[in-house]
């Protein structure tokens, strides 16, 4: 395959390519989707660094609190306005959140597993057969 190379003009900033060839288009387009998937990938690294730090502060901003739950601005803000989450308001206007609340206030109302259910049933069956005392 004949692909002319991608040539730079001092006075411009950008590389220019001779897109009218279809071997030089489709090099072009694959070239894309690779430094694409390049970017996407570092973006991702970059969220779970993010984090990863998130993890190690006490106190969380409003924005870091909606990184950290995963849960978009608009719902946390519907959360704080209706008292269901806990935050802190120290001058009024500014929203901050103490993870451990925060952690804790997550994994608040667990749902049992069919095997807790079940062992919860059978205890209950066997405490309250009728007949015993």
């Amino acid at each position: 395959m004949d692909s002319k190379p991608i040539t730079t003009n001092p006075e411009q900033s950008t590389p220019s390519v001779d897109l009218q060839t279809p071997e030089t288009s489709q090099s072009v387009l694959v070239e894309l989707r690779t430094l694409t998937a390049l970017a996407k990938e570092q973006i991702a690294l970059f969220a779970d660094m993010q984090k990863a730090h998130l993890g190690q502060k006490a106190v969380l901003s409003f924005e870091e609190a909606s990184v950290y739950t995963g849960y978009k601005e608009s719902y946390m803000y519907q959360l704080t306005s209706k008292g269901q989450i806990p935050h802190c308001k120290p001058n009024g206007k500014s929203i901050f959140f103490d993870r451990s609340k925060l952690d804790a206030w997550l994994l608040s109302n667990p749902v049992k597993t069919t095997e807790e259910i079940e062992s919860e049933a059978m205890s209950y069956i066997t405490r309250n057969k009728k007949g015993s005392k």
